[in-house]
């Protein structure tokens, strides 16, 4: 990127940023700055003489010195202005002006309420980009920390494109005519069904972007050479015989054909526009290749250059060969998406693109499963074994070094592909796994999304917590199917493709004989499904009839029907004397096919359409290589490959059938209080620090958002301590402050069911015996707390990770809650299912259950105050980012209900993002 000449002290870089349009265009966008002042000129010389009228109001062909320099100086606070630049050309401007509000307008009185004068001039030949309203989306954040409340602008009545912008953008707008323009009054705070429309913009944009590399109508291949076995030959040849629906390019300096197609000498020789540049030239060469693609306004690049050569170290120059990240930049700064370097090409079977674009020696037949990698030995290997096991791919893309485009990316175009049923991946690093799991959560409604990682969780110098298992859980809060090898990756991928999700957990074991059925029957119960098994006699064609009525059974109308019990079919067979394997498997496929209606592609993947699903294992058959379309029997080798997939799909299909839940907004929330409290610590804190909140601070925060603690004091002493019981009530609790207590003793720094104060003072003496004079260190300050009724000790944690964002966690507490990596976590915001899911999965479940059974009042009082307090700190820990950690350890659930007793509130001052929350590419 270009850098300021001379910037200005205050210049906010943090607002630089790359950002895809809704067309899947990249722009940068940046503060304006004194220096792009020719820039300024030249863009207003290029505009219409009507565009120039709505924007100023009255003819302007040029602009004054004076003019460019009010408009290129501002101080970034109160006068901001953002410019959008393609290449060196800016090609859009936004700028808001704060001024003070009235008097008379205000509600109280008084001058106190800023809003601002916005307005936009959006270059002509990029109108419909949506780039007016991404300069808004900035504005209005920028905004926002400025202390600016709102926008004011004047349009032209006529002016319809700027006056849709506005109430289009997202925000809160009443319009006026008055003076013979509209005036338009915006808040700057997205309303919750504009940030809705906010979010969706910034999905299709990116989905737009993948686009424009799988969906190209024409093709350069940069570097085809006339040597068999070289990348740009190998990728060619395969261009030309997948049947490309479309024009490709070659282009080598020193050949005329390739393949016996015209080569160029450059990409700019072309005659015809590129949309897709696949790059197969010499490291030391890149720079000049993206610089001609640039002139020549390719949309997207895929590069298949491996830049980690000796010579593409972190420093660039015209003698090093280029890094990844100088490609990055170079391409976006001219609005193309790029993957890779190192990529080993792309695929898309969609009957109207046949897009081939890879060196991989096998390549996958046409199906409906959309597949990416990583590394390029990987990419290889998958693409060979998906081949293997009759995987059929609608597109793959190998994202090399993943410098650009990312598995996020590919997710949301994936996500509205007509050609794609099933997104498997296989990732080996996540860049934004917060955004990764919003996405998938999203998807995983309509699409599944199988996962096989080896990414870990880079936390350079952070805290060890979370931890690894972290990822799991969020997978399953996002309904993600994470799958622990290869093999059951693609085994998932076959069965979701073809077949129906099971209704629950059931499955019905069909089997040749007892031996099969013995050991289907066990292997579905390793894997956690109820089973039952049948062992049919007779000759392959009964069998066959048997697994089709089987498949095709009403479901029951009571106990005793054929058919009752069971969710999915899972076959069993073994070859024996006069029963072969292969012959077995092709009667199974006849015999279903011709007895249920095929599923129908109209429909989501996973629908029942009140079909049960049926997969197989023929000992000895072996065959794999039937591509799985719907409708298909997905086979396994081995039974208990069968049923981990059957188990994968039943927890998927019973994620996916159970209600979202809707995110609890919760009434007795006083975020003044709690925002006072905050203020008043985080002052003191210096950077990169955290504060424990004093008790009663803490006490003051966790009620205002109604989460409140049973009631406790410090105090300072023995005599404080008395004065605080008699205050409070007996029986009370004494307690040791800050001190881990790893038994219910005084000497370890709890005493409980104080009755009176001989107690206390005994007690108190004891505490001080233990851990004051025996260690030299004065006991210091303790906590009186009213006694609360006995239950199961929990731990409710609340922790903002560096990135995730905001987590809620919950786990044994007390003495028995030590190891935070035992905690169940969750992302924040929770929804009222996510939190009945957390209980279910943390190490409380069982108790929690048995609590309830032993209630003879059936009351589960408990678990709801359970769920409303996870609730209520996901709130929290969404709303008041200041909070770096809230831990409540016990919390004491019983059947009449839940009692909060020691708390810690750590809190830390939030910098100014160094990316602010608005769309752009990371």
């Amino acid at each position: 990127m270009d850098e300021p000449s001379q910037p200005a002290g205050n210049y906010p870089a943090r607002w630089e940023a790359d950002v895809v349009l809704s067309d899947g265009g990249t722009v940068y966008v940046r503060p304006i700055r004194p220096d792009d002042a020719e820039r300024l000129v030249a863009f207003h010389g290029r505009q219409s003489a009507e565009s120039i009228y709505y924007r100023f109001f009255s003819p302007r062909p040029r602009l004054s010195e004076r003019d460019v320099t009010r408009f290129t100086t501002v101080d970034y606070t109160t006068r901001l202005a953002l410019v959008a630049l393609l290449g060196e050309d800016l090609i859009g401007v936004a700028r808001y002006d704060s001024v003070l509000a009235d008097a008379a307008s205000t509600e109280e009185g008084s001058a106190s309420v800023r809003g601002a004068e916005v307005a936009f001039f959006i270059d002509d030949r990029h109108h419909g980009r949506g780039l007016a309203t991404l300069l808004l989306e900035f504005l209005a954040v920028a905004a926002s920390e400025a202390g600016i409340d709102g926008f004011i602008a004047s349009v032209l009545p006529d002016n319809r494109g700027m006056i849709n912008v506005f109430r289009r953008a997202g925000f809160e707008v009443a319009t006026e005519f008055r003076d013979g323009v509209v005036e338009v009054r915006l808040g700057i705070r997205p309303t919750p069904e504009g940030q809705i429309h906010i979010e969706d913009r910034g999905r299709r944009a990116e989905a737009a972007s993948v686009a424009r590399v799988l969906t190209p109508a024409t093709i350069a291949v940069i570097g085809a050479g006339r040597r068999p076995g070289s990348l740009g030959h190998q990728v060619l040849g395969q261009l030309l015989a997948g049947g490309f629906n479309g024009a490709v390019y070659p282009v080598n300096r020193h050949t005329t054909h390739v393949h016996g197609v015209r080569a160029y000498p450059t990409v700019g020789a072309i005659p015809d526009e590129i949309d897709l540049a696949i790059v197969a030239v010499p490291p030391d060469q890149l720079r000049a290749v993206i610089a001609d693609c640039a002139k020549k306004r390719v949309d997207s690049l895929v590069v298949l250059t491996d830049t980690a050569t000796p010579g593409a170290g972190p420093d660039t120059g015209p003698d090093t060969d280029p890094n990844p990240g100088e490609l990055v930049r170079i391409a976006r700064l001219h609005g193309m998406r790029l993957i890779g370097p190192a990529s080993i090409g792309v695929l898309n079977h969609a009957p109207d693109v046949r897009l081939v674009a890879t060196f991989a020696p096998v390549v996958p037949a046409p199906g409906r499963v959309a597949v990416s990698t990583q590394s390029g030995s990987m990419g290889n290997a998958i693409l060979a074994y998906a081949a293997e096991t009759g995987l059929g791919v609608s597109a793959f893309v190998n994202l090399g070094d993943k410098a650009d485009v990312s598995a996020n990316d590919l997710l949301q175009y994936w996500g509205d592909d007509d050609t794609t049923d099933v997104i498997a991946l296989y990732l080996e690093s996540f860049g934004n796994p917060s955004k990764f799991f919003r996405i998938a959560r999203r998807l995983g409604r309509t699409k599944p999304v199988v996962v096989m990682r080896t990414a870990s969780l880079d936390r350079g110098a952070a805290p060890t917590w979370p931890g690894e298992a972290t990822y799991s859980s969020l997978m399953t809060q996002a309904g993600i199917l994470e799958t622990d090898s290869l093999a059951e990756l693609f085994g998932l991928a076959r069965f979701l493709v073809a077949q129906p999700l099971p209704q629950g957990r059931r499955v019905v074991v069909l089997a040749n004989t007892a031996g099969t059925a013995a050991l289907g029957m066990q292997t579905a119960r390793q894997a956690g499904l109820q089973a039952q098994a049948r062992v049919v006699t007779g000759d392959v064609a009964a069998f066959a009839a048997a697994v089709a009525a089987a498949v095709s059974a009403p479901p029951p109308t009571e106990p005793a029907t054929e058919g009752a019990g069971y969710d999915a079919v899972l076959v069993v067979f073994a070859p024996t004397l006069g029963q072969d394997a292969a012959a077995a498997a092709a009667a199974v496929d006849t015999a279903v096919a011709a007895d249920r209606p095929p599923l129908s592609l109209d429909l989501p993947i996973g629908m029942s359409q009140g079909q049960r699903p049926v997969l197989a294992s023929y000992f000895g058959e072996g065959r794999f290589d039937t591509v799985s379309q719907r409708g298909d029997l997905p086979r396994y080798r081995f039974p208990e490959e069968a049923c981990r997939v059957l188990a994968h799909a039943a927890r998927y299909g019973q994620w996916r059938n159970q209600p979202q839940g809707a995110i609890a907004r919760f009434e007795q929330f006083d975020l003044d209080r709690i925002g006072s409290v905050v203020g008043r610590a985080v002052g003191a804190v210096p950077p990169g620090g955290t504060q424990l909140l004093a008790l009663a601070d803490a006490l003051v925060l966790l009620r205002a958002a109604g989460l409140d603690p049973v009631p406790q004091v410090e105090a300072d002493g023995l005599d404080q301590a008395v004065a605080a019981a008699g205050q409070l009530g007996y029986p009370v609790a004494l307690k040791a402050v800050r001190r881990a207590r790893l038994a219910r003793s005084a000497a370890t720094g709890l005493a409980l069911g104080l009755h009176d104060e001989t107690e206390l003072r005994a007690a108190y003496r004891t505490m001080q015996d233990g851990l004051g004079a025996g260690l030299d260190i004065p006991l210091g300050a303790v906590v009186v707390q009213v006694m609360a009724e006995a239950g199961l000790d929990a731990q409710l944690l609340g922790h903002q990770d560096n990135r995730l964002g905001p987590l809620v966690a919950l786990g044994r507490g007390g003495a028995q809650g030590s190891d935070p990596h035992e905690l169940a976590v969750r992302l924040v915001p929770l929804t009222t299912v996510d939190t009945a899911r957390l209980v279910q999965a943390s190490p409380l479940a069982s108790l929690v259950a048995r609590l309830e059974q032993a209630n003879t009042a059936g009351s589960n009082a408990g678990l709801v105050a359970l769920e409303e307090v996870l609730g209520r700190l996901s709130s929290l820990m969404e709303q008041v980012p200041e909070l770096a950690e809230v831990r409540l350890d016990p919390v004491l659930v019983s059947p009449s209900g839940l009692a909060i007793t020691d708390v810690w509130v750590h809190v830390a001052p939030v910098p100014l993002a160094p990316y602010p929350a608005v769309r752009r590419l990371r």
